[in-house]
């Protein structure tokens, strides 16, 4: 059975049209790491998860990364980065600017300028062309970033909307309610179809009105099965999916969820051994 579901999954891959975009959010755990395949062929990778030893082998990094996108300097998001800098080709590196006083992310940096790879710190209201019919817009964080919140290094994620044709997918990072509450006020004929819930469904991040009359159809929830139970915000987050109409994925029964997107109509697949298996059209 395992062996049929892994198949069916590697099947439906094989069959993508070059017109669609892969969007594949990976099962790292309590962490984010989302791999994206553009029609163009370029390869974008957003954060890399916790350390792990086998992360670019595992999920079929490559050498080359077009762009690489660290949301915030956390270790869960950030953690496999290094790595990467020293094994791959990258040729942009967009990061919040946020001065957090990490050794690794100064480790990062670093990197990065021997590497010579470009560094751009995007703020609200600038957009980065990827290729035809396909854009990020950026959110957060603020020109003046935000100081004395809650976490500063989450409340100055990189928060942007992915805009493929018709769809868009909004990207969060471990963003707080200040800086969601503030984002919503700033843009608020904001819509999308699919939301990357933020800092994995913990309380701090959680903001009613995100779920509100915005159009979603898929609400991804990334976060590692251990840090999931008990967690009393799930609740909330169910019942705010549930009202809206939303459909709540998560990558700790799915395993890696993988959007593909076209220019009239999205799949979502999922496939993993000895877990649910989930995949569906929307148009």
């Amino acid at each position: 059975m395992k062996f049929f579901q892994i198949g069916i999954m590697l099947f439906l891959l094989l069959r993508i049209p070059v017109t669609a975009l892969r969007v594949r959010f990976l099962n790292v755990g309590h962490g984010d790491a989302c791999q994206l395949q553009t029609p163009g062929g370029k390869q974008l990778l957003i954060d890399s998860g916790p350390p792990e030893k086998d992360f670019r082998l595992h999920h079929s990094i490559g050498r080359r990364i077009d762009l690489l996108i660290l949301t915030h300097a956390h270790l869960d998001h950030s953690g496999n980065m290094l790595r990467l800098f020293r094994s791959c080709s990258i040729a942009r590196f967009l990061e919040p600017g946020y001065p957090t006083k990490s050794p690794y992310y100064r480790k990062l940096l670093t990197a990065a300028h021997r590497k010579g790879t470009r560094i751009t710190m995007p703020v609200r209201g600038n957009r980065l062309r990827i290729e035809r019919n396909l854009s990020l817009l950026f959110l957060n964080p603020p020109r003046k970033l935000y100081r004395y919140t809650e976490s500063d290094c989450n409340n100055n994620s990189l928060i942007f909307l992915l805009q493929y044709h018709r769809w868009k997918i909004l990207f969060t990072g471990d963003a707080e309610q200040s800086a969601i509450k503030d984002v919503l006020r700033r843009f608020p004929g904001l819509r999308f179809q699919f939301l990357k819930i933020p800092h994995h469904g913990s309380r701090t991040g959680f903001s009613a009105a995100l779920y509100q009359n915005r159009g979603i159809k898929a609400a991804l929830l990334s976060s590692g099965r251990a840090k999931n139970r008990g967690n009393p915000l799930f609740p909330l987050i169910t019942a705010a999916c549930q009202r809206n109409r939303i459909r709540l994925l998560r990558t700790d029964r799915l395993g890696n969820i993988t959007f593909l997107l076209n220019r009239q109509s999205a799949q979502i697949i999922s496939a993993m051994p000895g877990a649910e298996t989930f995949t569906t059209k929307i148009h």
